[in-house]
């Protein structure tokens, strides 16, 4: 038998639900499986293909599926190590007429990183979320229920894996597919323990024990606007470091040798008391995990994948006990044993991107950006409103966001809502694009400021500043040439405040005036129709010179007594 041939022995491969020739497996001669907690699981074949026809001809059509899996030693049980879908073909053609195939492979887990969407989920747990994303993607949702309920979530121009690893992590879940299954559940090991021995089964180890970024608790603080009061959660106790000889936690550890460190986390925010004290955890999880990592390779154990523990002896007091995997890679090879490379990383990827940038922050920080308000009928009483970004989705609206309200406080500020359609500056709350708040309206093309340049600016100087509605009421300021005050209706009543003449004027669009005149040293009271003075106690008038009193027509002095005095 050629070691071709005991390859396909050991290994089984099936496209599209159909076993591979025997003459396919035949010129097959390595096989590598990968499994990762952070990333799709992937399959690579290489074959013979000297005279390209399968390069070709099939029959590894790219989109079909793929299942890989190991037989027993009598080549008649099965037991599956991959189910992806064929991702890329790549033929090597080299010198002297040799040609192999490499066939690519990954898990369904692919189709989430395939697009950004920008989506809206309102009143849902991330459970909830996780299920949603997995329907729209064809597959199905096997998930564990979670308790917060947001308000709004915006996945806003992510992959939905990208959008589902940041609800996960801030809960301390674990997204990934199995079959056609999408799962998000706790961090957990799969199965029972596999045991591993240093100098049989297990090859080599490379265990390190590092303080780096340890600590003994983990604060978040954040802010809950109902109810006027801070939410605070707290994690003291790590839960994702192996469990092995060394009993001590890599956060006591580190406090005994260099003193007592906490983090403080308010750049996240929480809904309510349960998620604080969910992300709290999950972020000492994550460091409590990068206390002990590792590196191992042992003889073949198909049950070996990301998220198994194994069982490690003969290693000594310390390091003795039990790992969870944190990604995988089984390698078939007619060159030699079949042999599983492991490594040991807690919640975090083997990545290029995480050597360089550190552990993932909990989700992408926004800056300021413009918005278009849709909705101004807050359920809540709280003033706030909706708005929508046109230049990142045309429909989708945000959650109700709060408004900046100069001196806002228990019944008192400037109360002045944009209208619908009005164009407006949003920020977010520790850059979360759920917390939108109102900085500002902002003027445009289409939406002039209610005073022109020409008018508001003189030599470089704002001569004229003015407030207006809607319809029309405006309350201008004019600081000189003329200086005054003008309180003005849509309908055409004012009040004239003149500082220059030394008058106020009052007058109706119907004509009636009241002028008080300093400089003229005169006051008065006109208009087209009736004018009355009536007091319910005194009215007295009064002059410290002459007085005239006229009429055109009759003039009816009434009284119960009416004197008249020199």
């Amino acid at each position: 038998m050629t070691q071709d041939a005991a390859l396909s022995r050991q290994l089984y491969v099936k496209i599209a639900g159909t076993p591979l020739s025997t003459a396919v497996m035949d010129e097959l001669y390595r096989v590598e499986v990968e499994s990762s907690l952070n990333l799709p699981a992937m399959c690579v074949l290489y074959v013979h293909d000297s005279t390209a026809e399968l390069t070709n001809s099939g029959p590894f059509d790219l989109g079909a599926a793929i299942e890989v899996g190991v037989a027993d030693e009598q080549g008649r049980g099965e037991t599956v190590l991959f189910d992806g879908e064929i991702t890329g073909i790549e033929p090597d053609f080299r010198e002297g007429t040799l040609a192999d195939l490499a066939i690519r492979a990954y898990d369904r887990s692919h189709r989430l990183h395939r697009g950004a969407f920008t989506r809206t989920y309102t009143n849902m747990t991330d459970s909830a979320i996780a299920s949603d994303v997995a329907n729209q993607a064809g597959l199905q949702a096997d998930v564990e229920a979670t308790n917060s309920e947001h308000p709004h979530i915006y996945q806003h121009g992510q992959t939905p894996m990208e959008f589902l690893r940041e609800r996960a992590r801030r809960i301390g879940y674990d997204v990934y597919v199995q079959g056609r299954r999408l799962c998000f559940k706790p961090a957990s090991t799969n199965g029972q323990a596999i045991d591993l021995e240093w100098g049989a089964n297990l090859r080599s180890f490379s265990p390190i024990l590092s303080l780096g970024e340890q600590v003994s608790q983990v604060e978040v603080r954040g802010w809950n606007p109902a109810t006027k009061r801070e939410i605070v959660g707290r994690a003291s106790s790590g839960e994702a470091a192996p469990s092995i000889g060394e009993q001590r936690t890599g956060g006591a550890l580190a406090e005994e040798a260099f003193g007592s460190a906490s983090e403080l986390t308010v750049s996240t925010d929480v809904v309510d008391q349960a998620e604080a004290d969910e992300l709290a955890q999950a972020i000492l999880d994550d460091h409590d995990g990068a206390f002990v990592e590792a590196e191992g390779e042992c003889f073949g154990l198909p049950a070996l994948m990301a998220g198994s523990t194994v069982q490690i002896t003969a290693l000594g007091q310390r390091f003795n006990g039990t790992y969870r995997v944190t990604s995988a890679r089984h390698v078939w090879s007619t060159e030699r044993d079949y042999v599983t490379f492991f490594t040991v990383r807690g919640r975090r990827d083997d990545t290029l991107t995480r050597l360089i940038v550190g552990p993932a922050k909990a989700r992408t920080s926004w800056p300021v950006m413009t918005g278009i308000v849709t909705d101004l009928d807050d359920p809540e009483g709280m003033g706030r409103v909706t708005v929508k970004f046109p230049w990142l989705d045309p429909d989708l609206s945000s959650h109700w966001a709060r408004v900046i309200g100069t001196g806002a406080g228990a019944g008192r500020g400037t109360y002045w809502l944009p209208e619908v359609n009005d164009e407006v500056l949003i920020g977010f709350e520790q850059g979360d694009m759920s917390r939108p708040v109102v900085i500002g309206g902002l003027w445009n093309g289409e939406d002039e400021p209610p005073l022109d340049s020409g008018t508001a600016i003189s030599n470089g100087e704002v001569v004229q500043r003015t407030l207006a509605t809607r319809v029309g009421h405006r309350i201008t300021f004019s600081e000189e040439n003329p200086a005054f005050v003008r309180i003005e209706t849509a309908g055409g009543q004012f009040i004239l405040l003149h500082d220059d003449d030394g008058k106020i004027d009052i007058e109706t669009s119907g004509g009636a005036v009241l002028s008080l005149d300093d400089n003229g040293n005169k006051i008065r009271l006109s208009g087209g129709g009736n004018i009355e003075i009536e007091g319910d106690l005194n009215v007295t008038l009064k002059s410290g010179a002459n007085m005239d009193i006229e009429a055109s027509g009759n003039l009816t002095l009434k009284g119960a007594t009416i004197q008249l005095n020199p």
